[in-house]
């Protein structure tokens, strides 16, 4: 959804840019709240070096 946005956007003059900018943080954002949130419910790994 957002790669068609992007890509509508693009035709905007300037204004387009910024909500380019604005799409493409809140993509980010996203995709770091999912990460943290997969990777604290990981079960903690042990030391096994030895």
């Amino acid at each position: 959804m957002i790669g068609i946005a992007d890509i509508a956007l693009k035709f905007v003059p300037g204004f387009g840019s910024l909500l380019i900018a604005g799409a493409g943080a809140i993509a980010t954002q996203g995709l770091g709240d999912a990460a943290i949130i997969y990777f604290l419910s990981l079960p903690k790994a042990r030391n096994t070096a030895s």
